[in-house]
């Protein structure tokens, strides 16, 4: 059994719908820009959420660029996948740090 005192409070279906509605796409692709994301790279999106930044970030990636979004949230990681899908150079998948081992 997993301990409490690692799991996120607020996980539930109106968090991840929340996180997705909130995230503004012009300033998520000003930031990317500004960071240097440009066509080409491969890019990951830790704690992606709802999969909404990740779709984003594909698309200024493209062509030949590649975007993962990792969450730690497998009920985020199947929202990510019912509302952005997955493509060949766009993938979601569940990872939770605490599994991690030194």
């Amino acid at each position: 059994m997993q301990s409490n005192e690692y799991l996120y409070l607020m996980e539930n279906e109106e968090e991840t719908y929340r996180l997705d509605i909130k995230t503004d796409s012009k300033v998520v692709k000003k930031q990317a820009l500004w960071a240097g994301i440009k066509p080409g790279m491969y890019v990951a999106d830790v704690c992606c959420g709802s999969g909404k930044t990740t779709s984003m970030l594909h698309k200024l990636v493209q062509p030949g660029g590649i975007a993962v979004g990792l969450d730690g949230s497998e009920k985020r990681i199947e929202y990510a996948k019912e509302h952005y899908g997955v493509k060949d150079s766009w993938r979601f998948g569940a990872l939770s740090i605490m599994n991690i081992k030194n």
